[in-house]
């Protein structure tokens, strides 16, 4: 409960389903009245495996009339300061920090430091999260490419890295239907080496992501033959 004339400075709890994306998330301020803020400087700190702050937004906020400038400090905090000739007298939102999803997991969004105008009026502040949940992305496979031939029996099969996924596996048969597998192999990089296979012979390969909450579809499936 806020006495008259007592700032409170949010960021909100935030649950979504899939990471790699962008969101703008509002900072916020109640019970300004009969107070107003001519300047601020807001730092946040974030988990960069789960969220990065990668920069602000005025649009929408009370701070569209304002100066803001901001700058990452270190790999997990940013900070943004602002300052205008025309005061903010409204509750609600003020800016909104960028902020790249990166994986799955939770990062608290904590405010380091907060300047209100020079430190009148007096506030609280409420640190906010990120929860990122959700599948992984579906691998896309590059080298070799679909029905390549002449491919050496010691080749190096490569994906495209999935943001979300903390691991991957990778099947290899003679089967377009994978019923029997050459290779069934967990693998935390976007490569794996085979080695002796047979000559002339037609292969077929797919990837999967996986993460914490589980794993995609597979991928396209893409065959090669060796020379």
């Amino acid at each position: 409960n806020l006495a008259m004339g007592q700032l409170q400075v949010s960021l909100p709890d935030l649950e979504i389903q899939n990471a790699d994306t962008t969101l703008e998330v509002p900072i916020t301020i109640q019970g300004l009245a009969p107070d107003s803020i001519s300047g601020f400087t807001f730092e946040v700190t974030f988990d960069p495996g789960v969220a990065i702050v990668t920069g602000h937004s005025k649009s929408g906020g009370s701070s569209a009339g304002f100066s803001v400038v901001g700058n990452s400090n270190s790999e997990t905090t940013y900070r943004v300061s602002g300052a205008g000739s025309d005061p903010i007298y409204d509750n609600g939102t003020i800016l909104k920090i960028e902020v790249q999803v990166m994986g799955s997991g939770t990062s608290v969004l904590e405010f380091s430091e907060i300047e209100i105008n020079e430190g009148e009026p007096a506030f609280t502040s409420n640190n906010g999260s990120i929860t990122v949940g959700g599948l992984p992305g579906i691998p896309g496979l590059t080298s070799p490419g679909n029905n390549r031939t002449g491919i050496a029996i010691n080749t190096t099969l490569h994906w495209e890295s999935v943001q979300a996924a903390s691991s991957y596996e990778l099947q290899v048969s003679e089967s377009s239907g994978f019923q029997s597998l050459i290779a069934d192999e967990s693998l935390t990089s976007e490569s794996f080496a085979l080695q002796g296979l047979d000559y002339t012979t037609i292969y077929f390969w797919r990837v999967r992501a996986i993460n914490s909450s589980g794993s995609s579809d597979w991928s396209e499936v893409f065959s090669f033959t060796t020379g």
